[in-house]
């Protein structure tokens, strides 16, 4: 195949070849994405996987149960944070809504990956385009920037995936149980250290350098400098 100053083009690989480049070889890939940007059925694929997991958890009645129990925690951390004491009669209600719609989750949460992911990847791309197009001169299309974010997705699938495994074991759900503090579990509970680390995502960082790796193939610019 060649484009239109006769040079020859990447043939782009099949969904699932593309999906392992991603995770085995993101450059080379990304350098067979660019030129036929593709984005829905890698989006669905991610979207599908994702949704997939946790609706196999939360279908059982330990993951119900847990789902609850986690829903409870971001309420009260919701209320801490914006300084809110609410009554008890609002607790109760809150609560009640939340219990109500635990049997639900598991088809919620389809609808919640198939409607925030798209979302989410067009806000995103919005901002990366303006900023190396429209601020640095860059003259990538805008379909191309969000093939690479949904290619990128494949690694937050892949950490869900991770994350839905101990959620499995531990019969409770975190915000993310693939952090840095895993590697250093000497580090005091509850300290300074402890707490940083646990916030960053292993898997978070692996697609932070993937889709570094996409913007630098997209833009001819090196994915460290990125």
């Amino acid at each position: 195949m060649t484009d239109d100053a006769g040079v020859a083009t990447p043939e782009l690989p099949g969904l699932f070849a593309r999906v392992i480049g991603i995770i085995t070889s993101p450059k080379a890939t990304y350098g067979k994405i660019v030129p036929t940007p593709r984005v829905a059925a890698v989006l669905a694929l991610v979207a599908l996987t994702m949704g997939a997991s946790q609706a196999a958890f939360v279908a059982t009645e330990r993951g119900q149960q847990a789902s609850i129990d986690f829903q409870r925690d971001q309420q009260e951390k919701a209320f801490k944070t914006f300084g809110y004491t609410p009554s008890q009669e609002v607790l109760d209600a809150s609560d009640a809504r939340i219990v109500k719609m635990a049997p639900y989750q598991k088809y919620l949460v389809f609808l919640n990956f198939f409607i925030g992911l798209p979302i989410g990847l067009l806000i995103f791309g919005g901002i990366l385009y303006i900023v190396f197009n429209v601020v640095m001169g860059g003259t990538a299309t805008f379909r191309q920037v969000l093939a690479i974010l949904a290619h990128s997705s494949v690694i937050s699938a892949l950490g869900f995936i991770f994350a839905m495994g101990i959620t499995f074991g531990k019969g409770t759900m975190t915000t993310s149980p693939a952090n840095l503090g895993l590697l250093l579990p000497m580090l005091p509970e509850g300290s300074f250290a402890a707490s940083f680390l646990g916030g960053i995502d292993l898997f978070g960082l692996w697609g932070f350098v993937v889709t570094s790796i996409g913007l630098g193939v997209l833009y001819k610019r090196s994915g460290r400098n990125i």
